[in-house]
């Protein structure tokens, strides 16, 4: 499965970002989707006949959905998606029983990424899966579904790393990956490696480890609501030559 683009800019975008999906003996590609829209980290579903991805297709306000589009062709389908401004429903992950879809979710450019867990059979019913004093993205499940690997960064961490998070608690723990930023996480089939991209020599490479024992810490207790107010600043009055971060 990949993102291809038809044509750029200059050239004359024809399709913009389309799913496709190629043999891997190798061979043409075969595109699903169409349209000037942004299409893009799909992912197979259980039984290989559909691919879900994220995309902009029918998004007004600069959001970012999840779609579902059948491999033997046809019109994609909608599974969740909240139109406000810089939303985004990023990299879904399938879970290996087929029930459950991870994915990075962000509400407007202000709040950090979290991972949510939503109903394969009716995505709208969304859990968050990590807390909002960390920034988690790009969820990987395990073969056994019990945990997921994903980026993430939290205060005190030295950059970017390699969490993973227990599913049935929300619990979770930092790999240490060495030095530099560490993204991209995804398992080996039988659940034993992590294979990851890290920078240390200055650019980004692959890299494999064992998955060590590793103690998981409990997060605090998860705020679901997503009507709470972040920030608000009076101008009735003069304001301060400097604000508070908050």
């Amino acid at each position: 499965v990949h993102v291809h683009l038809t044509k750029t800019a200059v050239q004359g975008i024809e399709l913009g970002h389309c799913v496709h999906i190629v043999p891997a003996s190798g061979g043409e590609p075969r595109r699903l989707t169409g349209g000037v829209d942004r299409d893009h980290t799909p992912t197979w579903s259980q039984d290989g006949q559909s691919i879900l991805f994220s995309t902009t297709r029918g998004m007004k306000d600069f959001a970012v959905c999840l779609q579902r589009v059948p491999v033997a062709g046809g019109e994609p389908e909608t599974l969740d998606a909240q139109d406000a401004m810089d939303n985004a429903m990023m990299q879904p992950d399938i879970s290996p029983d087929g029930r459950h879809i991870a994915y990075g979710f962000v509400n407007g450019f202000r709040s950090n990424w979290c991972i949510r867990l939503a109903k394969a059979d009716r995505p709208t019913r969304r859990f968050q899966l990590t807390c909002q004093d960390m920034s988690m993205y790009g969820p990987r499940w395990s073969p056994d579904g019990s945990v997921i690997a994903c980026t993430g960064y939290r205060p005190g961490d030295p950059g970017w790393g390699i969490y993973l998070l227990q599913v049935a608690t929300g619990a979770f723990a930092r790999l240490d990956t060495g030095e530099g930023n560490s993204r991209s996480a995804t398992w080996s089939p039988d659940g034993a490696e992590i294979i990851f991209e890290n920078n240390r020599t200055g650019q980004y490479k692959l890299y494999r480890m064992p998955v060590p024992q590793v103690e998981f810490t409990r997060p605090a207790e998860l705020e679901v609501d997503e009507r709470v107010e972040l920030v608000r600043f009076d101008f009735a009055s003069r304001p301060a030559e400097r604000v508070q971060d908050l």
